[in-house]
């Protein structure tokens, strides 16, 4: 992504970020580091100057990105797997949470009551919870019956 944005820029350095030096005498600036700034790059800010030269180590920022092994060349694949990358992990998380949080039906439906959904005057009878109402009304009165046989108790 850095190599995308900033690659072939030109750099301007700030007054702070030049390096001041005095060239042999008798040399120009540039006369001085023609062989340097042809091997590592770079900008003198005055290369007529036969003193008190400045020198700014970066001219673009491709000999920056190179150092950071994010290499211009290959911009464009390291953007579209940098997507890839985002997708994939988007994908996962989403199956990961599906793995985690919804519920599984694998044939098993024991233990599933169904509520009728017709009302007990239109069928006759009465519905599941109700029947369900009344089981657990009788188990109550039975727990207390046997606590009354049992010594005065106070209801709970």
């Amino acid at each position: 992504m850095l190599s995308t944005a900033v690659a072939h820029t030109s750099v301007t350095c700030a007054a702070n970020e030049f390096l001041s030096f005095t060239p042999p005498s008798g040399e120009t600036c540039a006369e001085y580091m023609k062989s340097y700034i042809n091997t590592n790059g770079g900008y003198l800010q005055n290369p007529d100057a036969t003193g008190n030269c400045s020198f700014c180590q970066i001219s673009n920022t491709d000999t920056f990105l190179a150092g950071v092994s994010s290499h211009p060349q290959y911009m464009w694949r390291n953007f579209g797997i940098m997507w890839v990358y985002i997708f994939f992990n988007i994908a996962g998380a989403v199956f990961i949470y599906w793995l985690a949080r919804v519920p599984k039906n694998k044939g098993k439906d024991k233990g599933k009551k169904e509520v009728a959904t017709t009302s007990p005057q239109s069928s006759g009878g009465s519905s599941l919870l109700e029947k369900e109402k009344q089981k657990a009304a009788q188990t109550n009165n039975g727990n207390n019956e046997k606590r009354l046989e049992g010594g005065v108790q106070d209801r709970v």
